[in-house]
């Protein structure tokens, strides 16, 4: 490899050999680094959060997210599975109660990571999830306005904005924040 590839590669005049390893190693670090963080890291967090609070949660929210989570495992159903299941009540009870102890801790999860984002004063304005959705989009090779859109005609907006607001409060409290300055 030559000092002339790297400058197509990067993209940059200055580039060598030698910066090109650089950056490549820390692409690589940094990809390491998300993914053990989103494996591992942030459900644990989350789970011992969960863990460590008892307090009652609003009903009415619970249920939605139940229907949220049996609306989802419908979606890897085949049509025979859903028929059956809309037509035998106790089917769908029985989903439902499946799901009721991951839409509690999902529900809790959201209390406690809201009320800990307040007391330390992490914000996600619109703007921000915006930016995040149109560099996916980029990204992703798709028309941002179109993945906007689908975000928004699907309500989707509040679930990006409660991750990014995690990942900012999470980043805080382990101290990732300052790494990044």
């Amino acid at each position: 490899m030559s000092d002339e590839l790297a400058k197509k590669i990067t993209n940059q005049d200055d580039a060598t050999v030698e910066t090109l390893k650089e950056r490549t190693a820390e692409q690589i670090i940094t990809e390491k680094v998300s993914k053990l963080y989103n494996d591992e890291l942030k459900p644990t967090l989350l789970e011992a959060l969960v863990a460590a609070y008892d307090f009652d949660l609003p009903e009415n929210i619970v249920e939605q997210e139940i229907d949220n989570l049996v609306n989802g495992k419908a979606q890897g159903m085949k049509a025979e599975e859903i028929k059956e299941i809309q037509e035998d009540n106790k089917k769908l009870e029985a989903l439902r109660e499946e799901s009721r102890a991951d839409a509690l801790s999902s529900v809790k999860a959201t209390f406690i990571v809201d009320a800990l984002a307040k007391a330390e004063k992490i914000t996600v304005d619109d703007q921000e999830v915006h930016q995040a959705l149109y560099y996916e989009a980029m990204m992703a090779g798709q028309k941002p306005e179109d993945v906007l859109e689908h975000y928004k005609k699907n309500n989707l907006i509040p679930a990006i904005k409660m991750g990014m607001i995690e990942d900012k409060l999470f980043g805080k409290l382990l101290g990732l924040d300052k790494q990044q300055s």
